[in-house]
């Protein structure tokens, strides 16, 4: 009998000492496990949406491809960029273009005759126009040539307006090219680009005496 639990008691004791080993080495292994880093694991494919192209209103213009329109009646011409719209506007005398962007924002600029029925030299009829600062100053008109001519443009202008220029016409009448758009301070962009499509209409423009 005591043999019986003297061996009963050994194989016990061998079980306990063979399930300590195998315990020890498993949390040992999984204690010194050495995991990847996760910055060096390959990347899973970009499944998100992609990005749209670029607004065809920041791409830059190409007057050689632009529409033309001409007008015997009002005497003048000029060049515009195919994507832009051509308003209809009968009881206007010119005509009128504009651009609306992927945002919303965009601008249009006219060329239309004034009624000058004092016959001011362009110049004075320009500074009859002067928009006032803050300050009360009003800046003095600044000479450029277009269309083969001497216009006057005004120097400061509201938010929102790019442009507003007095060229001589006919009498008593002054030709005005005006531009206007909406931006806010996120869309410099876009507000260099209309600027710079304004001064190239600016340069095809020709007035027909």
């Amino acid at each position: 009998m005591r043999k019986f639990l003297f061996r009963l008691g050994l194989v016990f004791f061998i079980l306990l000492i063979a399930g300590g080993v195998v315990i020890f080495n498993v949390t040992k292994n999984s204690r010194g496990q050495v995991y990847p880093n996760p910055n060096s694991l390959p990347k899973s494919p970009d499944t998100s949406t992609p990005k749209p192209p670029p607004d065809p209103a920041t791409t830059g213009a190409n007057p050689a491809n632009w529409k033309q329109y001409a007008d015997k009646k009002y005497g003048f011409s000029l060049l515009y960029p195919p994507d832009w719209q051509l308003l209809d506007q009968p009881n206007v005398s010119g005509i009128e273009i504009q651009k609306i962007n992927s945002q919303g924002l965009g601008m249009s600029i006219s060329v239309r005759e004034l009624e000058n029925p004092q016959n001011l030299s362009a110049e004075d009829f320009a500074k009859a126009q002067v928009y006032p600062r803050d300050n009360g100053v009003k800046d003095p008109p600044q000479k450029v040539a277009v269309a083969s001519t001497t216009g006057f443009k005004l120097q400061y202008l509201p938010p929102g307006l790019l442009l507003d220029l007095y060229l001589p016409y006919k009498p008593i009448k002054i030709l005005n090219v005006f531009a206007g758009g909406s931006f806010d301070s996120t869309q410099k962009q876009n507000l260099d680009y209309f600027n710079q499509v304004v001064g190239q209409i600016l340069s095809t423009l020709k007035v027909m005496r």
